[in-house]
């Protein structure tokens, strides 16, 4: 499963909603927690 930080989905949320659309699975992580 790949790791998404909160900054990442910040600052691309839309890209990384689109993944999820398309059947990735991902973790969104805080302080690499």
């Amino acid at each position: 499963m790949v790791e998404v930080t909160v900054r990442e989905l910040r600052n691309h949320g839309g890209e990384v909603l689109d993944r999820v659309i398309a059947g990735e699975r991902l973790t969104v992580t805080r302080d690499g927690r």
